[in-house]
């Protein structure tokens, strides 16, 4: 609910040599209501404060006030109403970018994907001037995120999100789906990408149908250039397919879903792999070497100073370490080296393997709505249809032992 954030200090600002006066109540919904411009005040208010309790109290302000968690550093405001969104487009002469996700762009524990948009994409730099001065920005929830906690009894638990994708659909300015991203890019593939929409965006339906033509075989080039340079001899005929993707009427498992995102696979499949009672037995291997194909564009997985910044600040711990400290410098950078890895291989199996099937598809059904093809999306690209209650937890038909197989049923909050 909006409201106002008190946020007093009398702290003294000696960088510029003079006294802050004490701040006033920040009016969120008046500041939200007048979208960048507001997000823009309040954060020059929150970069000439230096009083660290005023500074976490305005810096949940931004949350509110941007709808994004994390907006202290991105800057960016989002809609969270798509028809907001399109008058704004329409003012502006800006196509919209709408990311759909599971959870709150707002809350911490939104998706794992939507955590590694707001660190690694919408806090780099570059990411961050080119969709303000490109887009309108809005986010909506596909479903709540589902949340899990492990308690081991001596005090400690960790807690952790499970399942769940997210994807960037670029508009038009009426709501007409253009492109869609599937899952994490790096950053510099990420506004590559968007890049190669800005002239589709204004273009006729048929044109558009032509050019996701033009960019399936585009991609093939790519796919095929980027083997070469990272020494795989095989000229491929066509795009690689994911194993295993969905099967009308048949809920996947969740361990077959995770995998679909390389990084948010390392930090769920642990966790998913105890809460699934069939364990996700056979499982098809994808037989694309990814991980090699990535090495070809790794550096446009680097993360910047201010992303990385961000990352560190999430108070990442050494779980090696019996008494659990804060990593070492040195074992940061491992930790941070993996990350950019994971997204390298997740930047290119998205790209040449689920992006080309969503060009494919719209290039079948240019008309196609965002409501249709999200669905279609959710179901046969990520694993996780609506039709499935459970996400792939609860698998149908199978014996826990426990009683009610420990599900509980309430009414949601």
């Amino acid at each position: 609910m909006l409201g106002c954030v008190h946020a007093q200090s009398t702290s003294a600002d000696s960088s510029a040599g003079r006294h802050v006066q004490p701040a006033q109540e920040v009016d969120v919904a008046v500041l939200r209501a007048r979208g960048q411009a507001g997000l823009d005040s309040l954060l020059a208010r929150y970069d000439l404060t230096t009083d660290a309790t005023e500074r976490a109290k305005l810096s949940d302000a931004i949350t509110l006030v941007a709808a994004q968690k994390d907006a202290v550093v991105s800057r960016l405001y989002w809609y969270d109403d798509l028809d907001a969104a399109k008058a704004e487009a329409k003012r502006t002469n800006k196509p919209i970018l709408s990311l759909r996700m599971l959870g709150r762009l707002d809350q911490e524990l939104s998706c794992a994907n939507s955590r590694f948009f707001r660190t690694t994409l919408y806090a780099n730099a570059e990411v961050s001037k080119y969709l303000r001065e490109h887009f309108v920005l809005h986010w909506s929830s596909e479903r709540p995120v589902p949340v899990a906690t492990i308690d081991f009894g001596d005090g400690r638990k960790v807690t952790r999100t499970v399942t769940g994708n997210s994807i960037h659909y670029v508009l038009d300015a009426n709501g007409a789906v253009v492109d869609a991203l599937p899952g994490l890019y790096g950053a510099k593939t990420f506004v590559e990408v968007l890049k190669r929409t800005e002239g589709p965006v204004t273009w006729s339906q048929r044109a558009r149908e032509r050019w996701h033509n033009q960019e399936q075989r585009a991609m093939l080039e790519r796919f095929n250039a980027d083997q070469q340079r990272v020494g795989i001899k095989t000229v491929s005929n066509e795009l690689p397919t994911l194993p295993g993707l969905y099967v009308a009427g048949v809920w996947p498992s969740a361990e077959r879903a995770v995998p679909m995102a390389m990084p948010k696979a390392m930090v769920e499949l642990p966790m998913v792999r105890g809460l699934v009672p069939d364990g996700g037995a056979g499982l098809e291997k994808d037989p694309t070497p990814w991980e090699r194909i990535a090495q070809a564009r790794a550096r446009e997985s680097k993360l910047d100073a201010r992303s990385r910044t961000l990352v560190l600040s999430k108070n990442p711990v050494d779980v090696t370490s019996p008494t659990v400290p804060v990593l070492s410098e040195g074992l940061a950078d491992q930790m941070i080296s993996r990350l950019e890895a994971s997204i390298a291989a997740d930047t290119a199996r998205n790209e040449y393997a689920l992006h080309a099937v969503i060009h494919r598809w719209l290039q079948e059904n240019p008309s196609v709505s965002m409501t249709d093809l999200n669905r279609e999306v959710y179901a046969r690209l990520f694993l996780t249809p609506a039709t499935d209650p459970w996400l792939g937890l609860v698998p149908a038909l199978t014996w826990t032992g426990l009683p009610n197989d420990g599900i509980q049923l309430s009414k949601a909050k």
